[in-house]
């Protein structure tokens, strides 16, 4: 049996199947979001967290399964989200900006002093509104929280934050680095002058 985790911007959606694919419980638990002003569209890591947690026991509870039965779990994510972890894998701020947020919209414009906008797309695939990608939203961190930023020493996805709850383990996916900005889609890597110019 594995259990299959959706963080998404109202919730997290979480489905327990057997090995036929069979869906044996599913759930649903709800999470606020926080808009401190019209741009600005916040969540905590720690509802995710919490959602995961009582999502997992409603659906084992509803089952009738132990947890020892479980195979594996799958999770993905809403993208554009940027978490800052501190060197001992703590969170280093209690909401974070997820995708909808645009706060850092001259933060993208006076990037693209730098960075030619039609050839930063043809490297990234990047687009509707430049200010969601979370290469953004951390410069917008850089110029208004310089205390946290320099404390940062990963930042994350909302998944990839899941994981490493669960893991221990700091990874991401090909599909998850794609919402960075820096990714560059034809080489699968990071692109190190779009961090530079950040």
């Amino acid at each position: 049996m594995f259990i299959s985790y959706d963080l998404g911007t109202g919730g997290v959606k979480a489905s327990l199947y057997d090995q036929n694919l069979e869906a044996l419980a599913k759930s649903f638990i709800e999470y606020p979001t926080y808009y401190p002003n019209s741009r600005m569209h916040e969540q905590k890591p720690e509802d995710w967290w919490l959602g995961v947690v009582n999502s997992t026991k409603a659906l084992l509870s509803e089952a009738g399964v132990d947890g020892k039965e479980i195979e594996c779990l799958a999770l993905s994510g809403h993208s554009c989200v940027s978490v800052p972890i501190g060197r001992n894998g703590e969170l280093l701020t209690e909401r974070v900006p997820i995708w909808s947020d645009t706060r850092a919209s001259e933060d993208a414009a006076q990037f693209f002093q730098k960075v030619d906008e039609k050839n930063w797309y043809l490297i990234t695939g990047n687009g509707f509104p430049v200010a969601c990608y979370y290469l953004f939203k951390l410069i917008w961190l850089k110029n208004n929280q310089p205390e946290i930023y320099e404390k940062i020493d990963k930042v994350l996805g909302s998944k990839d934050y899941i994981n490493f709850r669960l893991t221990g383990r700091l990874c991401t996916d090909y599909s998850y680095a794609s919402s960075s900005g820096a990714y560059d889609l034809a080489e699968k890597r990071m692109r190190s002058e779009l961090i530079e110019a950040a």
